[in-house]
């Protein structure tokens, strides 16, 4: 009886053990990144350059959306345009649609953004 006992408690106890349950996509990808590079219709330009800098903030609106937020600092004079995102899980990346259409993807730290092929642009965290 006792060993019937035991072999029932043992499989409670493992059979009620918590699963790893991966984070939500807008909570892995939530957060600022800093532009450190920008391709625009061929040329390359490395950021931080001459006073202008870029930055990139996502922040969550549900599981799989975050806003987007693109600032410019060109010397203290700032320009932001803004966006909203929806994340798909893709291997190890998670990418981003915009209009319904693929506009990039983020990898652990790193994010990159293509805009109609004629601007990339890349940030990480």
């Amino acid at each position: 009886m006792k060993k019937i006992l035991i072999l029932l408690l043992s499989f409670a106890v493992f059979s009620c053990t918590k699963k790893d349950v991966e984070p939500e996509l807008s909570a892995q990808v939530e957060g600022t990144y800093q532009v450190y590079y920008v391709e625009l219709f061929g040329d390359s330009i490395n950021l931080p350059i001459g006073g202008v800098s870029s930055s990139i903030q996502l922040l969550k609106v549900s599981e799989n959306k975050v806003n987007f937020i693109f600032t410019i600092n060109d010397n203290g004079d700032k320009t932001t345009e803004t966006s909203t995102f929806e994340l798909k899980k893709n291997g190890d990346d998670i990418e981003i649609y915009e209009d319904g259409e693929k506009a990039g993807f983020v990898r652990g730290t790193l994010f990159e953004y293509n805009l109609d092929d004629e601007v990339i642009i890349k940030a990480k965290k």
